[in-house]
């Protein structure tokens, strides 16, 4: 059977509708599949530059986050020098691993990368330093470390404490001067006697608590039993250093306010998280360039031993003016030196003696007291800030003797509640100037950082908290994006 060939005309009209029609599906999937492209190169930037951004906060110095609980990205990576560079070529490389094309020998010579999309540009536009501001925002991201442990029942308390500190002014009170002038005194008015040729057989029967003084009171508690730290801070130049000779690397990024919370209760918490992250003499931390670092904080000496002394001295003058303060103040012990100093003075033939000589008993009879609560506290033993009779554990009986201690029976009598030695420095730490603080805590954190392997060149201000970065990313297609991504470590 023979086939009907269409006419000429016909068969004309099919060919030139086939091809237009061709044509159009060829265009209608030629933008299609650069439609695909172009959103494809989109996102493959997007998800490229997110996992270059998380990688590279990720980075964030390990050392710094288990000691102190403090995220930041050390822009130095344990090199000798911290610069946005450093972190510009980490981003970078993140970025070029993650847009190479690997498709092998084959693959390279029969296929070619659909999307062709690479790195024109990465700039770090911004960043916020642990140091900036002064320290402000270390100072910030350690309130926010410790927040959760705030506890407002005890924050009270010691505000309580630092209440009664401030109110009965034991810290300005000098109570070893005042005993010092009282013996001066007492011993001119004898001086004064013995020139006229009046034979005065007496002695200031506080003679032997000024030798202890004189030794150190440091010396007198801890004795033999107690080896004394003797680390010292040495090597590299601290924070403060630098910040005074205006060599900190700063950051271009504003602070903003974190917590919330009113200044009082954040300085509270900041010195919290001090006394959480950082030894003293009562409990040292393993691994630190002191072993005494609170006593840095309230000294700022460059060595334990100079750190520790101070503090005892601090804490002792505190307890001196205390107990002075209750002995003037309670009519039985007023009365016994009384009794006594003019007993005594009315013997010799020296009445008019009488009240020198009270005095100069009250002030060692507080002294006496003074050094049993020190050993207390070394001991990890609570001593109360203002002294009540039952609390009172030295006795004028043992002063007259030349005796140092508490009375046998008021040994087993110790006080369960009162302030322990990190009570002590809790309150101390409030009387230190925030700025000073905040420079001695993080000259601590540098030097302690400095002990990990390869980190002997940590800076605090090397260390980024928060970044802001620019994107430009090119494909071969003519696209380009531009992209910019902010990051911070404290929500």
């Amino acid at each position: 059977m023979k086939r009907k060939k269409l006419p000429i005309g016909v068969s004309g009209h099919l060919t030139v509708f086939m091809a237009l029609l061709l044509t159009f599906l060829i265009s209608v999937c030629l933008s299609l599949i650069e439609g695909a492209r172009k959103n494809g190169v989109a996102l493959e930037a997007e998800c490229t530059v997110e996992a270059a951004w998380n990688g590279t906060f990720a980075e964030y110095h390990r050392g710094l986050a288990e000691r102190y609980n403090l995220f930041a990205l050390d822009s130095s990576y344990g090199t000798s020098y911290g610069a946005v560079s450093n972190v510009e070529r980490h981003i970078t490389g993140y970025l070029d691993r993650n847009l190479q094309f690997h498709g092998g020998f084959w693959n390279n010579l029969f296929y070619k990368d659909f999307l062709g999309i690479h790195l024109k540009e990465v700039k770090i536009t911004g960043g916020l330093l642990l140091s900036d501001y002064e320290g402000a925002v270390f100072r910030q991201a350690a309130v926010e470390a410790q927040k959760d442990r705030w506890n407002l029942v005890f924050m009270e308390k010691v505000f309580g404490w630092l209440e009664q500190l401030q109110m009965n002014g034991l810290e300005e009170w000098d109570a070893e001067a005042q005993k010092i002038q009282a013996d001066e005194q007492l011993q001119y008015h004898l001086d004064v006697l013995k020139e006229k040729s009046q034979e005065v057989c007496f002695q200031n029967p506080t003679i032997f608590l000024e030798e202890i003084r004189k030794r150190g009171i440091l010396k007198w508690v801890t004795g033999d039993e107690v080896a004394i730290s003797s680390k010292a801070l040495r090597g590299k130049e601290s924070f403060s250093q630098r910040l005074k000779r205006g060599e900190l690397q700063q950051g271009n990024r504003r602070i903003t306010e974190l917590s919330g919370l009113e200044p009082v209760v954040e300085r509270f918490l900041f010195q919290e998280y001090l006394l959480t992250y950082m030894g003293d003499f009562s409990r040292p931390v393993e691994g630190s360039a002191l072993d005494y670092e609170t006593e840095y904080l309230l000294i700022g000496g460059m060595s334990d031993a100079e750190n520790l002394h101070g503090v005892f001295t601090r804490i002792s003058a505190i307890r001196e003016a205390a107990n002075v303060l209750y002995l003037m103040g309670d009519k039985k012990s007023s009365g016994q030196t009384e009794l006594i100093a003019t007993t005594l003075m009315t013997l010799i033939g020296q009445p008019q003696l009488a009240e020198p000589l009270q005095l100069v008993l009250t002030l060692g009879w507080a002294f006496g007291e003074t050094l049993y609560d020190m050993e207390l506290l070394a001991a990890g033993k609570p001593v109360p800030l203002l002294k009540s009779e039952e609390t009172w554990h030295y006795s004028l009986r043992n002063l007259l003797k030349g005796l140092v201690g508490a009375d046998e029976e008021k040994q087993e009598q110790l006080s369960r509640e009162g302030m322990y030695y990190r009570d002590y420095l809790r309150v101390l730490l409030f009387l230190v100037d925030l700025e000073q603080l905040t420079y001695r805590s993080m000259d601590l954190v540098e030097a302690n950082m400095r002990l990990l392997s390869g980190n002997s060149d940590f800076c605090l201000d090397y260390c980024y908290v928060e970044l802001e970065a620019d994107f430009r990313l090119e494909s071969s297609c003519g696209y380009t994006y531009r992209l910019t991504r902010q990051g911070t470590y404290v929500e």
